[in-house]
């Protein structure tokens, strides 16, 4: 996300007139300007979607850690 960020903020200041190259594997894409910044902020926007993601499956995932654990201390508690 960050690399998408900055690529994109240094496209901006630059001339419409150059040759914009895109890499692709082992070969470049002559590209634009405006192609060129859309693509990046879309993987910007991805990555920032795969992170909201992540995070909420988190939070979820500690839900249930906390969870087992209480089970297991009232486990452990009646076992006494």
């Amino acid at each position: 996300m960050r690399i998408s960020e900055s690529t994109m903020k240094n496209l901006v200041g630059l001339d419409e007139g150059l040759n914009y190259y895109r890499s692709v594997g082992r070969m470049f894409l002559l590209t634009d300007k405006a192609a060129e910044i859309s693509r990046h902020e879309a993987e910007a926007k991805q990555s920032r979607d795969k992170i909201e993601a992540i995070e909420k499956q988190k939070e979820y995932l500690e839900k249930g850690l906390v969870e087992a654990e209480s089970n297991l201390r009232e486990l452990i508690q009646s076992r006494r």
